[in-house]
């Protein structure tokens, strides 16, 4: 399942994550772009946490823009819009 979600550094803006796991009202999400790679993994509370279905962003005017980790590990991956361009729905 994918998910817009605020980035932690920039909350107005929102990245793609899928859900790895669950437990209970928590989410492990994994930024798209990020492929296996789980050092990026986070948790997050679904009840307090910035998250929406795809295409939100689209809807609502708001800027998808891949997180910038500690390292720049998004720019160490070459992470883009297009990244994740065939898991994006189109709002019509």
């Amino acid at each position: 399942m994918k998910l817009e979600v605020a980035n932690k550094k920039n909350p107005d803006t929102y990245w793609v994550a899928t859900v790895i796991t669950t437990c209970g009202q928590l989410l492990l999400l994994r930024y798209c772009g990020y492929g296996e790679d789980r050092r990026a993994d986070f948790w997050c509370d679904v009840v307090i946490a910035d998250l929406h279905p795809v295409g939100w962003c689209t809807q609502n005017n708001k800027t998808l823009m891949p997180p910038d980790g500690e390292h720049g590990l998004a720019q160490l991956l070459g992470i883009t819009h297009n990244a994740c361009r065939e898991n994006l729905v189109e709002i019509q």
